[in-house]
């Protein structure tokens, strides 16, 4: 993923990113400013931290203040729930049309999704692409620094299995999922590509997850829960 000129991807470079965390508008431009005049590469709005956060027209405002000064600097949008060691009180629902809402101001170069404070993180981020914006996604565990997951996800969400396939397949006391990724003679052509490439493609295509640098495969499920998934395929040609 490249923003102003900041190719953001495994195994390059750390991003040096200063959040600004004043509650109210003209403490936030004036460390805007600030941290822009130190020539960092990236400044993080941490939008919980103004006191009127919910209100979306000032949000809005300030947001287009901030995408005015950062010409050269990649600005962050971050609402940080409570749940993840923040101040914005806010359920799922709720934070989901937030960052759909925020996604349509073009403002933010890249919106932070807390992903575990989702009912359908897939669907909310599908939302944010599919309006031009670019998201990262972030998980806070205080109890203990968690194992590097780098990973390839596919989000049931985007796999759009429809209820009456879940229902057949519950009927028939078998799971529809294992159905999907390990059974049938029906195929369609798979491939990866750079989101940069991806743009230029003169077809239809649907995309169904992303790939890292890791050779371990998961699915995230609709209700935000991961999955490990196993090799079940028949593989040809080979000998026992």
């Amino acid at each position: 993923m490249l923003i102003k000129g900041i190719e953001f991807k495994s195994g390059n470079k750390p991003v040096i990113c200063v959040p600004v965390m004043e509650n109210d508008i003209d403490e936030i431009i004036e460390k805007a400013k600030n941290a822009i005049g130190t020539k960092c590469p990236m400044i993080e709005w941490r939008m919980d931290c103004f006191s009127d956060y919910l209100e979306l027209d000032k949000v809005r405002q300030i947001l287009d203040k901030l995408a005015g000064l950062c010409n050269n600097t990649v600005l962050l949008a971050t609402l940080r729930t409570v749940g993840q060691g923040g101040n914005a009180e806010i359920g799922s629902d709720k934070l989901g049309e937030y960052y759909t809402r925020l996604a349509g101001m073009h403002a933010a170069d890249l919106i932070d999704v807390e992903f575990f404070e989702l009912d359908k993180p897939g669907q909310v981020i599908k939302n944010i692409h599919e309006m031009g914006g670019k998201v990262i996604t972030s998980h806070h565990d205080f109890a203990e620094t968690p194992e590097m997951s780098t990973m390839a996800m596919i989000y049931e969400e985007m796999l759009n299995v429809s209820q009456e396939y879940k229902s057949l397949a519950n009927k028939l006391n078998l799971d529809y999922l294992d159905l999907i990724l390990h059974v049938g003679e029906d195929f369609e052509l798979l491939f990866t590509i750079s989101k940069e490439d991806s743009e230029k493609l003169p077809i239809n295509f649907k995309v169904i997850g992303e790939v890292t640098d890791s050779d371990v495969v998961e699915l995230t499920l609709e209700n935000g829960f991961v999955e490990t998934i196993k090799n079940k395929g028949y593989e040809h040609y080979v000998s026992e």
